[in-house]
């Protein structure tokens, strides 16, 4: 942990005890709100000073304190687990779990979907509730809770968070979804008989409404992890009753900010069960799909929405000798149409995007992919496929170093990528000693390769019902 982290988590646990007292239906809100959207635009370059660093009033000295500091602001909303009869809940925001793995270890009969909004449903076999169906806080509650929040935050004007005028914005326009969000969380329990709470991520305001409730009430809740943890305030703290890592060194870097070995699991994800058991597209169907040359080797580009000075390079080398297939990956949802996103596409018009193929069945039929650091790279190396890297300028002041053992794949200058890249592809002693540091890499980073997350995810929910 950097001084700008240690920063970051000192100015969180500030916030929550200045709002501590502003609850709703018995939970803080401020421990609901998103902290990082709070502050991302005009509050984290306010963070790792001197100056700043004097106006935390509770302060982290030691990173291992984390968890243990947020244990404390957390234990008045927890009640001791029991074992209960209910349904097994799916709260499908970032799970993004096949169907077929799913069925393979939870019948229809045990299991509940809970998603956030009506919408085209991958989950036809299984009975499912809609979050936000559920939001329900009338005008003048809002209204009421929003004065009494300003009136505290008001007290604060020269705070260099709190007094922000951007951040008391955000802040605003946040607080009556949080509001809504705590109530149709409360609301879900009500109506609802519920053994085991599984999530994707307890950082969003919605999971968290909804592992808070489950954990006032004693229902068991489990957290996937949904990414790698390049940024670690994605990350952290562990909400869930058990955290489910990908592997060793995800259990090893949670242990060292304090979250206890007991509530950690090396489950993997059922998600990456697909890379081993899916049975998707031929190469045939892939290429006339994608109008490719079969003759050629296939180059995966993952893009990012807003850095693209690289992407922007790199594309411009492979285009010098068109001796590969190249297809694009975007960032899903909005982030698909940002500024950058849109001036790379109008730039390079004969572009081919993979956007609505699935993931997996793209990596099975490329033979190379190109990306910064992404979940893609480890489900690249997962599938076999050589992986060259790139580095985000926004990831400068991370510590976590998630992909350090790659370094030598990693490259700053695009021709130095594209040189490497051939020699990846064409010279069998270059591949082989790639192949060496993949495996030694994957190791370290996942467990149960053999496709069997999504068994012993099942294993850990039976433990807990039964």
């Amino acid at each position: 942990m950097n001084d700008y982290e240690r920063d970051y988590w000192s100015s969180y646990f500030d916030f929550l005890d200045k709002f501590k007292a502003l609850k709703f239906m018995g939970i803080p809100v401020a421990l609901v709100l998103p902290y990082y959207v709070l502050i991302m635009d005009r509050g984290l370059d306010k963070l790792g000073t001197p100056a700043a660093g004097r106006r935390w009033s509770v302060p982290l000295a030691k990173e291992e304190e984390l968890q243990s500091r947020f244990e404390q602001v957390l234990k008045p909303y927890k009640k001791r687990n029991t074992k209960r009869k209910g349904k097994i809940v799916f709260y499908d925001a970032v799970l993004r779990i096949p169907q077929y793995l799913l069925r393979s270890s939870f019948s229809p009969a045990e299991t509940l979907i809970l998603r956030q909004k009506q919408s085209v449903n991958p989950y036809t076999a299984y009975k499912t509730k809609y979050f936000y169906s559920l939001q329900q806080v009338d005008k003048e509650t809002k209204k009421s809770f929003i004065k009494e929040w300003n009136s505290t935050m008001d007290q604060y004007v020269d705070h260099p968070i709190y007094g922000n005028v951007h951040f008391r914005k955000k802040v605003r326009m946040l607080l009556p979804s949080a509001l809504m969000q705590i109530a149709a969380a409360a609301k879900f329990f009500e109506t609802t008989e519920v053994s085991c709470l599984i999530v994707g991520t307890t950082n969003s305001s919605d999971s968290r409404s909804l592992v808070l409730a489950a954990s006032q009430r004693g229902i068991p809740t489990i957290c996937l992890q949904h990414g790698i943890p390049m940024l670690e305030f994605g990350y952290l703290p562990k909400v869930a009753t058990f955290q489910a890592v990908y592997g060793e060194r995800d259990k090893r870097w949670y242990e060292s900010r304090g979250v206890p070995s007991i509530t950690l699991r090396m489950i993997g994800h059922p998600r990456m069960d697909d890379i081993y058991k899916r049975k998707g597209m031929s190469r045939e169907a892939f290429c006339h799909r994608l109008s490719l040359n079969k003759k050629r080797k296939t180059i995966l580009l993952v893009l990012h929405h807003e850095e693209m000075e690289m992407v922007d390079s790199i594309l411009s080398e492979l285009q010098k000798n068109a001796v590969y297939n190249i297809v694009v990956k975007r960032r899903n949802g909005r982030q698909r149409k940002s500024e950058a996103t849109l001036a790379l596409a109008k730039k390079y018009k004969k572009l081919t995007y993979v956007d609505d193929l699935p993931l997996h069945d793209v990596l099975r039929h490329v033979d190379a992919v190109i990306s910064y650091d992404s979940t893609i790279v480890l489900e690249a190396m997962l599938a076999g496929k050589v992986v060259l890297l790139w580095s985000l300028n926004s990831l400068s002041r991370s510590s976590t170093n998630y992909y350090d053992s790659l370094e030598y794949y990693r490259f700053e200058k695009p021709e130095e990528l594209v040189e490497a890249l051939c020699l990846l592809l064409e010279d069998g002693s270059y591949k082989q000693g790639y192949h060496a540091v993949r495996e030694k890499t994957i190791a370290s980073l996942y467990q149960n390769r053999s496709g069997t997350s999504t068994k012993v995810l099942a294993e850990l929910v039976r433990s807990l019902i039964l």
